[in-house]
C-alpha cells in the first residue's frame, strides 16, 4: 500500500516502523532492577512510538530470535551490521534448534501462535537465555497469553516482559509497506474457498493495516468499494480503530486529538476494478526487478550466468539509502539505463578532480615556495583521502545498477518484452485501443518468444479490452493462437 503525505519522511510507516525495531531490539538494555516480571500485563509500542526521537544508552551484547513473519519485517529495515551496532551478536530463527547462551538476554519477534507459544515455554524451561524479552508482531489473544504463563511454570521469571508491538506488515519504501499475503487474490477468488478461510484472511487484512495506523500514530477517514471483500476489511477496522480507542491508555490517544481536517484518507479498493494493471508488462525500473528478476523484500537477485568459467548468482539490497534507486525506481527502463552511463561518467569526473587536487602542487620546484607547496600538498591529499569512501560507495551503487540493468536488458532481449508491453500500453488505453492491429497481437500470441505466462498475460488484457459484442470471438482467437504456441494450460 502506498502513502501520500508530504510528512512521510519522518512520519511514514519505514522511519517509525525501523525505529520501533531498533527500540525493541534495545529493550534488553535496561536493567534488571528497572523491569519485572510482567508477564501477565501486556505492553504495547506506544511505550515506544512516544520516545521515537530518544537516545538510547551504549547497547548491551544480546541474541535476537524471530520467526518467519519477525524475519520479514526485519529484513528490510536493518542490515547484519545495523544488527551488530545494536548489540545483537547472533540472530536465529525460532524453529531452529539453538543451544543454551545462560548469560546472554535474548529479545523474541514472532507472531502470535499457539505453535510458537510452545516454543518459548520449551525456551524458558530449558533456560536457554539469561533473560526474555517477547515481543508479538501484533496482539496476543489472551488464552495465548495465559498459556505461555502457565507453559513456563517456576523459571517465568526469566521472562522480564512481553510487548504487543503492532507491527504485522512489511515497510518497503518511506511511502509503501505491504501486508506481504501470498497469493491472497487467487484465494479471495476461489469459488470453492470457505466462508471460514475467508473470514481468516480478512482478519488478516485488519490486522496489518491496523498495525500501520497504530505504527504511524493516525486514525484515518475510511472509503471502501461497496459490495466486497474492501468493504467487509474497512468495517471490521473501524471496530478494531473503536475498540483501541477506549481508555486512558489507548493506542490512539495522540491520534485523536487530531482535527478531523488533517486526518488522512484511507481508500480501500477490490483488485477487481482493474484486473489488466496487474497482467501488464511495464516498462518502469522497479517493476521490471518483480517482472523478469527476484525482486523480493528490498533484495534483488539476477539470473545466474557463466563467469570466468563458474556459474554464479548475484543478490543486492535495494534500500532507501541507495539515491539512485530512490531517483531512478519508477523511471521507464531507457531512461535508467542512460542515467546509470550520466552517473558512471560524473564519477569518473569526480575521480579525475580528486586525482589533479592530492597531485596538482608535485611539480613545485622553487625553493622559496617549498614550505608553502608541502602545506597546500598535504591539505590536498587530506581532503582527497576523506573523498575516497564517498567515492568508492558511488563505484558500488553505479557497479550494482550497472549489473541489474545489464540483467534487464538481457530478459527484455530474451522474452522480447518490448513488444508484448507496446501492444498491452495501447490495449489499456480507450484512445489507442481500437487502433490495435488484431493480427499483430495474434502473432506475437503465437510466436515462441517470450515464456507461456508472458503470452498468456497478453492475450487476457487482449479479452479484457474487446467490448461484449467481440469478447467471444476474441477468446476464441486467442485460444487458438495460444495452442499453436504450446501454451494450454498454466495453473
Amino acid at each position: 500500500m502506498s502513502i501520500r503525505d508530504g510528512r512521510s519522511e519522518v512520519f511514514g510507516p519505514l522511519y517509525r516502523q525501523k525505529k520501533l525495531i531498533e527500540q525493541m531490539i534495545c529493550s534488553a538494555d535496561e536493567t534488571i532492577s528497572e523491569t519485572s516480571n510482567s508477564y501477565s500485563a501486556i505492553h504495547n509500542n506506544a511505550k515506544y512510538s512516544n520516545s521515537l526521537d530518544g537516545s538510547s544508552s551504549k547497547p548491551s551484547w544480546k541474541v535476537l530470535i524471530y520467526d518467519d513473519i519477525g524475519r520479514d519485517i526485519i529484513a528490510p529495515l536493518l542490515r547484519v551490521a545495523e544488527l551488530r551496532q545494536l548489540g545483537v551478536t547472533l540472530h536465529m530463527s525460532l524453529s531452529n534448534r539453538r543451544q543454551a547462551i545462560p548469560d546472554v538476554p535474548a529479545v523474541y519477534f514472532v507472531s502470535p501462535t499457539a505453535d510458537n507459544i510452545q516454543k518459548l515455554n520449551e525456551d524458558c524451561k530449558n533456560q536457554l537465555y539469561d533473560s526474555m524479552w517477547i515481543h508479538f508482531t501484533s496482539s496476543i489473544p489472551r488464552v495465548l497469553l495465559e498459556l505461555l504463563a502457565q507453559g513456563c511454570g517456576n523459571d517465568s521469571q526469566r521472562i522480564m516482559k512481553v510487548y504487543d508491538m503492532y507491527s504485522s506488515f512489511i515497510s518497503l519504501e518511506k511511502t509503501l509497506f505491504t501486508l506481504h499475503m501470498q497469493k491472497s487474490y487467487a484465494a479471495l477468488n476461489q469459488p470453492r474457498m470457505s466462508d471460514r478461510d475467508i473470514e481468516k484472511m480478512m482478519e488478516s487484512v485488519v490486522t496489518g493495516l491496523l498495525s500501520a495506523l497504530i505504527t504511524m500514530k493516525i486514525v484515518p477517514i475510511i472509503r471502501a468499494q461497496k459490495g466486497g471483500p474492501s468493504e467487509m476489511v474497512a468495517r471490521m477496522l473501524s471496530d478494531r480503530i473503536r475498540e483501541l480507542a477506549v481508555g486512558r491508555n489507548s493506542v490512539f490517544s495522540d491520534a485523536l486529538s487530531t482535527p478531523n481536517t488533517e486526518r488522512p484518507l484511507l481508500l480501500l479498493l477490490d483488485r477487481n476494478i482493474d484486473l489488466s494493471v496487474m497482467l501488464h508488462h511495464t516498462w518502469t525500473y522497479q517493476a521490471l526487478g518483480h517482472d523478469v528478476l527476484q525482486l523480493h523484500l528490498n533484495r534483488i537477485t539476477l539470473p545466474k550466468t557463466i563467469s570466468d568459467g563458474f556459474r554464479n548468482a548475484k543478490s543486492y539490497d535495494l534500500d532507501s539509502n541507495d539515491e539512485f534507486w530512490a531517483v531512478n525506481a519508477g523511471r521507464p527502463f531507457p531512461q535508467v539505463a542512460e542515467a546509470v552511463e550520466s552517473a558512471l561518467a560524473d564519477y569518473k569526473k569526480d575521480v579525475d578532480a580528486v586525482n589533479r587536487q592530492a597531485g596538482a602542487v608535485g611539480d613545485v620546484l622553487d625553493e622559496a615556495r617549498l614550505e608553502a607547496a608541502d602545506h597546500a600538498s598535504s591539505e590536498a591529499l587530506t581532503k582527497a583521502v576523506m573523498q575516497l569512501p564517498i567515492l568508492r560507495k558511488r563505484k558500488q551503487t553505479i557497479d550494482m545498477h550497472t549489473n541489474i540493468a545489464t540483467a534487464m536488458l538481457d530478459c527484455i532481449k530474451d522474452r522480447g518484452l518490448d513488444g508484448f508491453f507496446q501492444l498491452e500500453d495501447q490495449l489499456m488505453s480507450a484512445s489507442s485501443r481500437a487502433n490495435v492491429d488484431k493480427n499483430a497481437v495474434l502473432a506475437l500470441l503465437k510466436d515462441q518468444r517470450g515464456t507461456p505466462h508472458d503470452r498468456m498475460r497478453l492475450a487476457l488484457i487482449y479479452y479484457l479490452s474487446a467490448t461484449s459484442a467481440t469478447a467471444n470471438e476474441v477468446l476464441s482467437e486467442c485460444r487458438n493462437a495460444l495452442k499453436l504456441s504450446g501454451c494450454e494450460d498454466l495453473r
